[in-house]
């Protein structure tokens, strides 16, 4: 039987990355249309969603392994 907790968690990881994915063809299209300035301010924000998407990913496989009564080390 799948753990609800952590198919919600996997879940919102991946919707995290579409839409960061999803961010960054929109800022190619702005920057394609002359809203350098714009392209630059969301990039920067990106930034975050990067930076935060590799601990998140790592803490959920964290979870995944104790789960399964295996830790990772």
């Amino acid at each position: 039987m799948e753990d609800p907790l952590l198919a919600l968690l996997y879940r919102l990881n991946e919707n995290q990355m579409a839409l960061g994915m999803a961010i960054e063809e929109l800022t190619a299209w702005v920057v394609d249309r002359g809203s350098v300035d714009v392209g630059k301010a969301v990039e920067l924000h990106m930034t975050t969603l990067e930076e935060n998407s590799h601990v998140i990913a790592d803490a959920l496989a964290d979870l995944i392994a104790e789960r399964a009564g295996q830790r990772r080390s």
